[in-house]
């Protein structure tokens, strides 16, 4: 709007124009240049910054500068995103199927001999690196990574880092299996007659077999001697095999079978003489045997499985079977009231009986913890004797177990690793602190 009062005096036509004119002219001219330049060289306006513009490094609450929002990282435990140069841990497995056997061997005392237990190893699994919310830093214990170095550049330029270690192995645990060697019959060393079979062909492992040939219904009875100890045990089955142990060491047996003739009387069947070199002083407590019965089919051995699972130690199988049993095992006082009144006379205990009605006597609660405790090959006694305090000894029966490793069991009862620790499952079922009560123990026997 500047040159619109000159454009008539610009468009003047024809005449004489006079210097006033003239100079008017020129003047015009001039201004309408110099309007034109300033309108070249007005600043432009500068625009207003725009929303979710990227900022610098330095303004960033990123320090890294890495313009990636926070909604975009993966949740927790999913992992590492691609944006990211922090190095992850990953747990290498087993190759093959993970069912690898690897043997521990163990030097059992005085014998100089070792003995397996059978361990798979399983691998640790840890749960993927989680992201907090208020960082991009993240750690995944116990891997190491070598340290995050950065270089300030502009906003768009993606984080450097240094070079990070290779993923880690991690070892693989071993877990104590079950491991049941069920009594073989019959072997090539064998004493029989008409009447009975004494098969004794795996001595060294701390046992025979002894089959009564005759389907009588009298009593037969089976004695297992050496020297002036013995041993003598009914013979319930006929014509099958039935178990036992030898617990007094390498040397000479005397095995006597009887049949009964009337009343307390009774003729021998069958007499020999055996010469036996155990292969280790704790043999003859890892194997099934008539008053420890149990197979690799036996639903006590499928519940101490059960029980003791992922147990990295024979202390571990030991106070997880000690727990449960005397959490869920009841004492019968019926069964007991009939043994002490005389109406149950020939007792024989089943661990298998004794988990489905989860009640039984002293006899029971023993058999029952060593069934479980053998077929982890942890080696067990059954003792049977006398108990008291301060007054008249009743018969009674409890465990002995060898643990490699120590411990506490529930209570305060220690265990200590490489030497027999006596356990009453019965008394502890009452009361867990039974062992500071005072209690004598005196043993009769043991199988």
């Amino acid at each position: 709007h500047g040159t619109a009062g000159f454009l008539p005096i610009l468009s003047e036509k024809g005449g004489k124009m006079t210097k006033r004119k003239r100079n008017l002219r020129n003047l015009t001219w001039i201004i309408l240049a110099l309007q034109i330049f300033c309108v070249a060289c007005k600043p432009v306006e500068k625009l207003p910054k725009a929303s979710g513009s990227a900022t610098t490094p330095e303004q960033s609450s990123d320090p890294f500068g890495i313009n990636t929002s926070l909604a975009t990282l993966p949740p927790d435990g999913a992992g590492s995103s691609e944006d990211t140069n922090f190095p992850t841990s990953t747990l290498e497995t087993p190759s093959g199927s993970g069912e690898t056997t690897i043997q521990s061997s163990t030097t059992w005392p005085d014998s100089g001999q070792t003995t397996s237990h059978t361990t798979t190893p399983v691998p640790i699994t840890t749960p993927a690196p989680s992201h907090p919310a208020t960082t991009r830093s993240q750690t995944t214990p116990p891997v190491t990574t070598a340290p995050v170095t950065t270089t300030k550049r502009p906003a768009t330029t993606a984080i450097t880092t240094a070079a990070t270690q290779p993923p880690s192995t991690t070892p693989a645990v071993s877990y104590i299996k079950q491991n049941i060697k069920v009594p073989a019959q019959p072997g090539t060393n064998t004493q029989t007659n008409a009447y009975a079979t004494v098969d004794y062909s795996y001595a060294a492992e701390g046992y025979i077999s002894v089959q009564y040939n005759q389907n009588t219904t009298k009593r037969v009875k089976v004695r297992v001697a050496m020297g002036d100890k013995n041993m003598t045990y009914d013979l319930l089955l006929r014509q099958r095999y039935e178990v036992f142990p030898l617990t007094y060491g390498s040397g000479t047996y005397k095995i006597t079978v009887y049949e009964q003739v009337e009343g307390t009387s009774y003729a021998v069947a069958l007499a020999t003489e055996i010469q036996v070199t155990l292969r280790n002083s704790l043999v003859p407590y890892v194997t099934p045997t008539q008053t420890v019965y149990f197979t690799s089919s036996s639903n006590v051995v499928a519940k101490a499985g059960e029980i003791a699972k992922n147990s990295t130690s024979d202390f571990e199988v030991l106070n997880k079977v000690y727990t449960w049993i005397t959490e869920n095992i009841q004492y019968d006082h019926n069964r007991a009231a009939d043994v002490l009144e005389g109406r149950l006379t020939l007792y024989i205990p089943s661990p298998d009986a004794t988990l489905a009605s989860k009640k039984g006597i002293c006899y029971d609660y023993a058999s029952f913890m060593a069934a479980m405790l053998r077929s982890y090959r942890i080696p067990t006694r059954l003792v049977k004797g006398y108990v008291s305090r301060g007054g008249k000894p009743g018969y009674h029966a409890w465990v002995e177990v060898y643990c490699e490793t120590g411990g506490t069991l529930p209570g305060g009862l220690a265990v200590k690793a490489g030497t027999w620790t006596r356990i009453d499952a019965t008394y502890g079922a009452v009361d867990l602190t039974y062992h500071t009560k005072g209690y004598q123990y005196t043993t009769s026997s043991i199988e």
